[in-house]
């Protein structure tokens, strides 16, 4: 056995030849038959079909095969047994020489050359897919991320089958993709738009929006109201601090914050201009108060920026907190008031020769031929005429003679001409005079110390005499060129 003898007439135990590899030889053969598939014949002389064994795991063998590993199971099956007969590689074959069930490499493994299990190799890192059936691995596109049975699509990676990915997915709007891993687009960014493959996604979020993690667009959220602000690229809101204001964009799309200016307050990010009354000299107000109520004698219009504003008008007065040109009313009878006036009988009229009435920014001077009347002989806050008609002066009156037979007494404070002063020195004939806003400014910004509301100090000619501004109310010497305040600035 083991030979064969095609011809006739044969002389010795060799018959034809000794039967060769990959074929078998019965007794009776008389040409070498094949190895059946799934088998080999490694050496001469095989006496039959069972020839030198299976096809080993991993290749298969066709008809007359000569080594256990005549043929690869191509890349993407696997032969998990022997004998394997076809490049299916696959024993599920219906009997014969008929079909049989392709093998096929799991999804999430790769199989190459000569493999012998679905699960041959893992597929590998995230940077990588096998889809089913893949003989080696596959690069991820740029813009995808990979999906396997733990890490699926719309979530992101998870370590568990990081190495058994078997496919790709386009990285979807709010996210990017970088190596195959799926990952959000930061806080304050956002991608509308698939495929982004930069950290920085498409941009920054819009001043005045926010956009949280996974953004698909560059106005995601409105900011808020007035209270917060968003620069651009913001994921949460900003509180505006106290004494600040939103601005820049819609009343909740706010992109900034400013310092309240002077003259104002803030609160809950909105700048309101200080009441009527009040004043804000300094930036950062954070409440109505302001810096506190306007200075007496001055009043604070809506905004104001100084405690001394606007000085109340002449013929006014107002204390703290004043808020129009009105201020508290108007000066006594009897008083006068120039600007910046703070008490309704600021300054006393003066002599007999000067009179007050309500309202009165500056003394009256009395005409000549009157004489005042009213209060007593430093508020006095009207004239009466005296009517002379013959002159005489007995105990320094005069005499007025009514309809020639009565004789009435003039009062001796009756104005008189200028030919009369030397006998009447308290008799002034020159008018008072008297500059209102020389009065104020020598009050409010000649004096030594306008802010605590010291007295006025008196220019040359005052003899240190010292008048208390909020106190005036005193008698003030008589004669010539005298009312109380003396001075070269009007007093």
């Amino acid at each position: 056995m083991g030979f064969f003898g095609k011809v006739s007439g044969l002389s010795n135990s060799t018959c034809t030849a000794r039967c060769p590899k990959g074929h078998y030889c019965t007794p009776d053969t008389l040409s070498p038959v094949k190895c059946p598939a799934g088998r080999y014949g490694a050496s001469t002389g095989l006496q039959n079909a069972e020839c030198t064994g299976e096809c080993s795991p991993g290749y298969y063998c066709p008809e007359s095969s000569v080594s256990a590993t005549q043929v690869s199971c191509p890349a993407g099956r696997y032969g998990a047994v022997k004998g394997l007969k076809t490049d299916e590689c696959s024993a599920d074959c219906d009997g014969g020489e008929g079909f049989c069930e392709p093998t096929v490499c799991e999804e999430g493994f790769y199989c190459p050359l000569n493999s012998i299990a679905p699960t041959q190799l893992e597929c590998g890192g995230e940077g990588v897919y096998c889809p089913e059936g893949s003989g080696a691995t596959t690069a991820v596109s740029s813009g995808y991320y990979t999906i396997g049975n733990v890490s699926k699509m719309g979530h992101y990676s998870s370590i568990y089958d990081e190495n058994r990915r078997f496919d790709q997915i386009e990285c979807e709007a709010g996210t990017y993709c970088d190596g195959g891993k799926r990952l959000p687009c930061a806080p304050g960014r956002y991608a509308s738009v698939t495929g982004s493959t930069s950290d920085q996604c498409e941009g920054a979020c819009d001043p005045g929006y926010v956009c949280p993690t996974e953004s698909t667009s560059s106005r995601q959220i409105r900011c808020g109201g007035p209270g917060v602000f968003c620069p651009g690229g913001t994921h949460e809101p900003t509180p505006v601090a106290a004494g600040y204001y939103s601005h820049s964009g819609g009343v909740d799309t706010r992109s900034l914050e400013a310092i309240c200016p002077t003259g104002s307050y803030c609160v809950g990010g909105v700048a309101r201009l200080c009441p009527a009354g009040r004043f804000g000299s300094v930036t950062g107000l954070a409440d109505d108060g302001c810096e506190g109520l306007c200075k007496k004698g001055f009043y604070c219009p809506e905004g104001s920026t100084s405690e001394t504003q606007v000085a109340c008008p002449v013929g006014r007065y107002s204390g703290a907190g004043a808020k129009n040109e009105k201020c508290d009313g108007i000066c006594a009878k009897g008083y006068y008031c120039p600007l910046a006036s703070f008490v309704a009988t600021q300054f006393q009229c003066g002599g007999e020769m000067n009179y007050c009435p309500e309202g009165s920014a500056i003394p009256h001077n009395v005409t000549i031929g009157y004489y005042s009347v009213g209060g007593n002989s430093t508020t006095r806050s009207w004239q009466v005429q005296c009517n002379v008609v013959d002159t005489i002066m007995p105990g320094k009156e005069f005499v007025m003679k009514n309809d020639g037979a009565e004789l009435n007494g003039c009062p001796s404070t009756t104005r008189v001409t200028g030919d009369d002063v030397q006998s009447y020195p308290q008799h002034i004939n020159v008018d008072y005079h008297i500059d209102p806003e020389n009065e104020y400014k020598y009050d409010h910004e000649w004096s030594a110390d306008i802010n605590n509301d010291v007295g006025l100090e008196g220019a040359a000619g005052l003899d240190g005499v010292k008048a208390d501004a909020e106190t005036v109310d005193q008698s003030f010497p008589t004669g010539e060129g005298t009312h109380g305040h003396v001075g070269s600035h009007g007093w």
